[in-house]
């Protein structure tokens, strides 16, 4: 088994389709590789769930500007982006939703890994699993969203505890279909078809 590209729509314009293939599907096959990790038996301990937290988060931030393109500043186009295609409609009940979601990924996640490693005031965790290449298919492959294991939400929620947390895995599955959705939109497509160098 092998990384699986991304999933887009077949009427994508060939230049942003290019754009998908070559360089963003790159991208995307780092976190499938991450997601991997720790493989203790390889000698390779370190799980890398701040580091691939922080990639997904940027992934966020770059498809904001590059595949998403509406007016505002860079806080803006993320949100604006996760609050339009991202399937938060698909969260487990109770937790985050289109109109908390993209505030905590900013706010909470995206700014303290970017700008103080992973400093902030809130009390977060980042969870990510050791996957075999049989489950991370599954996340590349599913339409609908896992429903076991740190794939099943974006965020949890423990408010007993006032804390929240980062799952890598379900942020990674939310993402790719968050293209997919981009993809669909067709007026959006042939918009950013023209602005993509």
């Amino acid at each position: 088994m092998a990384y699986h590209r991304l999933d887009i729509n077949p009427n994508t314009p060939a230049t942003v389709k290019h754009f998908i293939r070559r360089h963003v599907d790159m991208l995307f096959h780092d976190v499938h590789c991450m997601l991997r990790l720790p493989m203790p038996a390889q000698d390779l301990g370190a799980g890398c769930n701040f580091a691939a937290a922080t990639f997904l988060l940027d992934l966020i931030s770059g498809l904001s500007t590059a595949l998403y393109s509406e007016p505002g500043g860079s806080g803006a186009h993320f949100k604006g982006v996760l609050e339009g295609y991202y399937p938060w409609e698909m969260e487990p009940t109770g937790g985050v939703d289109a109109k908390t979601g993209p505030t905590a990924l900013y706010r909470i996640f995206r700014n303290p890994l970017v700008h103080a490693l992973g400093l902030g005031k809130d009390s977060v965790g980042i969870g990510k699993s050791s996957l075999p290449e049989d489950l991370i298919e599954e996340l590349e492959l599913s339409a609908t969203r896992p429903t076991t294991g740190s794939a099943a939400a974006t965020i949890m929620l423990y408010p007993a505890e006032n804390r929240m947390d980062l799952l890598v895995d379900g942020l990674y599955w939310g993402v790719r279909v968050m293209v997919r959705r981009l993809t669909d939109d067709h007026a959006l497509m042939a918009k950013v078809a023209t602005q993509l160098p």
